[in-house]
């Protein structure tokens, strides 16, 4: 293997931050767009919840919930998920990015907690709430809950693919670390 380079340490070290940077950027601004979206269904301006029987009180409350989660998720991506500005020179090249490596792993293997259980109470009032309106096809709400349920699940295994990523990125750089003191 060969010997780390603090130049390339570098490189990779920026390479890696505008990856995470780029990947929170779309997160934030899908968390702003579910905001405003829920938002304003909650409100009653957007189309398709005009009536104000139980079914449309019911899914309006979940659409206020799924916006405050949307927003919930946003500050645990700021939170947990943001790099840390560079503190290299102080720490070391490879400490700081073996931290880095570190904390984006923890942050992505429990996004469980974070990111997919914020949305299942408002999830389930809205279909609820659909469950509730005369008329519905029980069958289409079902199968919009399954494609909502599919896609927090999928977030949350790509998420915890990335930390395996992560963490066997963060293995390869301790041992190339363990090879250089050993010469």
């Amino acid at each position: 293997m060969p010997a780390l380079d603090e130049e390339k340490l570098k490189e990779h070290i920026r390479a890696f931050d505008r990856r995470i940077r780029q990947r929170n950027a779309v997160a934030l601004g899908a968390c702003a767009a579910l905001v405003l979206v829920f938002l304003l269904r909650a409100a009653g301006v957007l189309p398709g919840l005009s009536a104000m029987d139980a079914a449309a009180v019911v899914t309006r409350i979940g659409d206020g919930l799924l916006a405050l989660a949307a927003a919930f998720v946003a500050w645990q991506i700021r939170r947990l998920a943001e790099p840390v500005s560079s503190t290299m020179k102080e720490a070391g090249l490879l400490s700081f990015h073996l931290d880095q490596l570190h904390r984006q792993s923890l942050a992505l293997k429990s996004s469980f907690l974070w990111f997919a259980t914020p949305f299942l109470p408002g999830l389930v009032l809205v279909f609820g709430g659909q469950m509730l309106a005369p008329g519905t096809n029980p069958l289409f709400t079902l199968v919009g809950a399954a494609v909502a349920l599919g896609v927090l699940y999928a977030m949350v295994v790509m998420n915890v693919r990335a930390a395996r990523s992560f963490d066997a990125e963060r293995r390869w750089l301790e041992e190339m670390e363990r090879q250089s003191l050993s010469r």
